[in-house]
């Protein structure tokens, strides 16, 4: 058997879709008790896991640990956890998530953000916000306002 290292562990929990997120949070406290450094692309997978789940709990848990751990938050980091709160209906956390950070935003997580938006004020302010950062949204988005 291979010896485990942070790249298996991270194709590994990479792997573990929406199915397997309980076996992508195991992995990562795996890596934790074998001593293995949890980076940013470990927590990315086990976070995009949890959001094709549907467990937008345990996305947001995995992301403020990552920022406790002082890993350096991305693109990717916070656009799967901003879709894993738009996909449970949990819009404000989704509008808090780029409006705190949009600068580290793409376009996907604005329009996450957006398109479920109740609030056409929070829904106009995180479009200006989007068009200030120099991020191109395409056609669902804007008809998402």
């Amino acid at each position: 058997a291979p010896k485990r290292n942070r790249i298996l562990c991270n194709s590994l929990i990479s792997a573990c879709g929406a199915g397997g997120w309980q076996w992508a949070l195991a992995l990562l406290d795996e890596m934790e008790a074998d001593s293995l450094q949890r980076d940013l692309w470990s927590f990315s997978g086990a976070i995009k896991a949890c959001g094709k789940a549907g467990h937008w709990e345990g996305a947001l848990i995995l992301f403020f640990s990552a920022q406790a751990l002082r890993l350096e938050v991305n693109e990717v980091m916070i656009s799967s956890t901003v879709s894993a709160c738009a996909k449970a209906s949990r819009w404000q956390l989704a509008f808090l998530l780029v409006a705190s950070a949009p600068q580290m935003s793409n376009a996907f997580s604005f329009c996450a953000a957006i398109s479920g938006q109740k609030s056409w004020p929070l829904a106009l302010h995180l479009f200006r916000m989007m068009s200030q950062t120099s991020v191109e949204g395409d056609l669902a988005c804007r008809n998402a306002l």
